[in-house]
């Protein structure tokens, strides 16, 4: 009799979970409560996995024991969610915006990012609101906010049951496809269904609240802004993403941060501050598309720098923080010739 209690509350517990879990092989199943709700979930990861330029295919949907269907989507799936799901990064930084910003093809690097980074791009022309009379769409941002609008959360939309987050900037929270529902409990993010509408706000009483975002990615951007800007902005912030890439190194290389590895780093920002000192990037004559490029590198710069302190902080190695030290005065100069 036990045996059997125990088996109907495992297979309740089975039945209410949506969830994206990895095998020791390393393919990703999709587990759902019902066979429904599971080809719901498939046909989002497929509009989501396309718009990524990644083909879609998935395995037969299989009945699990004791209760419940799950699917290999391994092949179903945008390949950062392939490579990062339930991964965590060696050292604090990542974060939620990173992600958001990441997954919009806004940036490039996994790293930590400021709000006000992920502020600036959360406006036209690189990302517009989606009204609430829009229908919402696998890869749209969505922003959770409180106050004044301040940044509090940012994720990726997958479908109303379904996010790609990443918890807070610890390196114990990893990167996750998630139910939604349970984010937004985290976030305290009311479930009243008018503060989860597209466009929820504080003046519906509504403390935090949801807006969603549709982004064009840089490149796009780039493609229809390019010839506006000055060649030398574009490529110190070519540079500026390869910065940006040696200090992603740092959180999943499997290496303790040492002096070695940061001193690529050094002579990488060392490289870009006498480029820009050199071209006068930020003069007066700027042009409205060349200033808004400018302050996407400063915001960029700003939140590199704020990675590498959150990296110094933990580090009781006094050498390595002065490394680090050096490496963020580098970035203070370049911020000044932006």
């Amino acid at each position: 009799m036990r045996i059997f209690t125990l088996m109907c509350f495992l297979m309740i517990l089975d039945l209410s979970a949506l969830e994206l879990k990895r095998t020791s092989s390393g393919e990703l199943f999709l587990h759902a409560k019902s066979k429904k709700i599971l080809n719901e979930e498939l046909l989002a990861l497929e509009s989501w996995t396309v718009k990524t330029s990644n083909s879609c295919s998935f395995g037969d949907i299989k009945r699990k024991f004791p209760g419940g269907f799950k699917v290999n989507v391994t092949n179903c799936l945008p390949s950062h969610v392939r490579l990062y799901h339930h991964v965590k990064p060696e050292i604090a930084g990542p974060n939620c915006w990173n992600l958001s910003l990441v997954m919009a093809d806004l940036v490039p690097s996994l790293r930590f990012s400021t709000r006000e980074e992920m502020k600036f791009y959360m406006n036209e022309p690189f990302c517009s609101l989606v009204s609430n009379e829009e229908g919402r769409e696998a890869g749209d941002i969505i922003a959770i906010r409180k106050n004044n609008n301040r940044e509090v959360h940012g994720m990726v939309y997958i479908s109303d049951r379904l996010v790609y987050s990443k918890n807070g900037y610890s390196k114990r929270k990893p990167y996750a496809i998630q139910e939604l529902e349970n984010v937004l409990e985290i976030y305290k993010v009311s479930s009243v269904k008018k503060c989860f509408s597209n466009q929820s706000s504080t003046e519906e009483g509504c403390n935090p609240y949801v807006q969603f975002y549709r982004c064009q990615s840089l490149d796009s951007y780039l493609d229809r802004y390019r010839d506006e800007i000055n060649i030398e902005i574009i490529e110190v912030h070519m540079n500026l993403n390869q910065l940006e890439q040696l200090i992603a190194n740092l959180y999943f290389e499997n290496n303790s941060i040492s002096i070695e590895n940061l001193e690529e780093v050094f002579e990488k920002s060392e490289e870009i501050f006498l480029s820009t000192s050199e071209k006068k990037l930020g003069s007066e004559n700027l042009n409205n598309e060349e200033a808004r490029f400018l302050s996407m590198m400063k915001e960029k710069s700003k939140s590199m720098s704020s990675a590498l302190l959150l990296i110094s902080k933990n580090s009781r190695d006094q050498d390595i923080r002065n490394k680090i030290y050096r490496i963020r005065i580098a970035l203070i100069a370049i911020i000044s010739y932006l």
